[in-house]
């Protein structure tokens, strides 16, 4: 029997890359956090004093939480971060929608015989001019599908037939 102070000998790798040979009174891993074929209850080698295996192990442990702690911050920061964007290009949007808004209910409340059928018509292409102004800043393009071959990058299918 070895005294738990002392290190564990092993006999030397051989030239055929094989791992050493446990001594003996060794058993294969037996989850007691040592090497494999360390006894049970000793220590890994290169430690000799079980203080330090303890410190490493908080000091391990320590390096975990804050890791796992360093993480979570910063998914809490990227959600944040893109819940507060989607909610600037929201705002973007809507102000360059309300003054066409504005031309709609103009164009409602005009009275037909001010300038007649032909006013109201110019004044709902205009705001219909306006609108795709904004479309197209946003980068919205008009693609004209009729008559095209159905392309699955352009066109949404609606039914099939």
């Amino acid at each position: 029997m070895m005294p738990l102070d002392q290190e564990p000998t092993a006999t030397p790798a051989t030239d055929s890359g094989t791992s050493p040979v446990p001594a003996s009174g060794t058993q294969p891993d037996d989850g007691s956090g040592g090497p494999p074929g360390t006894p049970r209850g000793a220590l890994p080698s290169g430690v000799s004093d079980p203080a330090e295996v303890s410190r490493q192990r908080d000091e391990y442990y320590e390096r975990l939480l804050r890791t796992a702690a360093e993480f979570d911050n910063y998914r809490k920061r990227v959600e944040r971060e893109r819940r507060e964007y989607t909610e600037y290009a929201t705002v973007e949007l809507i102000k360059e929608l309300l003054p066409l808004l504005d031309d709609l209910e103009r164009a409602v409340a005009a009275e037909a015989g001010a300038g007649g059928p032909e006013a109201i018509r110019k004044g709902i292409e205009l705001i219909h001019r306006r609108l795709l102004d904004v479309l197209a800043r946003r980068g919205v393009a008009v693609i004209d599908p009729v008559g095209a071959d159905f392309d699955p990058h352009l066109h949404e299918a609606v039914a099939r037939v």
